[in-house]
């Protein structure tokens, strides 16, 4: 792995990855996870990957993204009836996840939690950093 990617400092560069990283920008917030299905963590349990979450590991919630991607995306086109607004609705349901992760009560709820939460963001959307309606999400 080369020392001059973008976004990877030298002492992470040099550290061994034990399979492809992915890199994945939640940008409404400009939250960036890195995404890396590391053995150890693959068998981690949703509470165990949450609370490693809470405790700031970004890849423990990169992990979490990965097991509920499609569950949250099937859900946003099933709102929206689009493909592009069911990504952005994923993507901002996401974000909001994260920085609601202390929120959550009950770490064996997680999936249903997840799924208000997209289901919250699609009915009160996130106003447009630009201040015009290119943030509204069609199907309403």
């Amino acid at each position: 792995m080369s020392a001059c990617q973008p976004g990877i400092s030298l002492l992470e560069a040099e550290r061994p990855r034990p399979t492809a990283k992915r890199d994945v920008t939640l940008a409404s917030e400009s939250v960036s996870l890195l995404i890396e299905a590391s053995d150890e963590q693959m068998g981690l349990t949703n509470r165990q990957l949450l609370e490693r979450a809470r405790g700031g590991d970004r890849e423990a919630f990169g992990d979490l993204v990965e097991r509920y991607r499609d569950m949250v995306y099937g859900l946003g086109y099933h709102l929206t009836r689009d493909f592009e607004s069911a990504r952005d609705l994923a993507q901002e349901a996401f974000v909001q996840a994260y920085l609601k992760l202390g929120q959550l009560r009950d770490p064996d709820r997680f999936s249903g939690w997840l799924r208000q939460i997209t289901t919250n963001a699609h009915h009160n959307p996130a106003p447009s950093p630009r201040g015009d309606d290119s943030g509204s999400r069609g199907g309403r």
